[in-house]
């Protein structure tokens, strides 16, 4: 994407530090939204729903941000939101720390809008929604030995061990 960036014009102002950073920051909120999305598909029946569900959340995300146009342009009734939700916090961070201009505190709500969307998720599943399917992405296949790479099937006999007492322990727990 950078790359693609670069070849319509972009440049880093700042120096490479900055750019990192700013593409770190993006990284790590695009890794945040996956644990939402995860979410999502476990909690839907299939690949279809799946995305179907993923588009009134992304939609007003994205279109209601300050990516495509300065929120200054925005109606007033949409700036409030617009400015403050998470995509345009974190186009913000990113634009300034690659530009080189002050970005303490853009970088600061971008990593607690990062750190608020994943500790609002456990273990895959998003703390303020119910799982109907209780047994979603619990589930321990075993392989045949041989076909994991081991002749004799100790390993991978030890590992679904481990992952059955682990699940057992997890369940336990809640």
């Amino acid at each position: 994407v950078s790359g693609v960036g670069f070849l319509v014009g972009f440049r880093v102002q700042t120096d490479a530090l900055g750019y990192l950073a700013g593409v770190a920051l993006v990284l790590l909120f695009g890794y945040s939204l996956s644990w939402v999305f995860a979410t999502v598909g476990l909690a839907v029946k299939d690949p279809e729903t799946a995305q179907a569900a993923a588009f009134p959340i992304m939609a007003p995300l994205v279109f209601a941000s300050s990516v495509f146009v300065p929120v200054a342009s925005m109606p007033s009734w949409l700036q409030p939101f617009a400015e403050h939700q998470p995509v345009s916090v974190v186009a913000s961070a990113a634009r300034s720390l690659m530009s080189g201009t002050p970005s303490d505190n853009y970088v600061l709500q971008a990593l607690a809008w990062i750190v608020g969307i994943v500790a609002a998720t456990d273990d895959g599943k998003l703390l303020l929604i119910e799982q109907d399917r209780p047994a979603v992405g619990k589930r321990v296949i075993e392989i045949p030995a041989g076909l994991a790479g081991d002749e004799d099937g100790m390993e991978t006999e030890a590992l679904a061990e481990a992952a059955r007492s682990r699940a057992g322990a997890r369940d336990g727990a809640r």
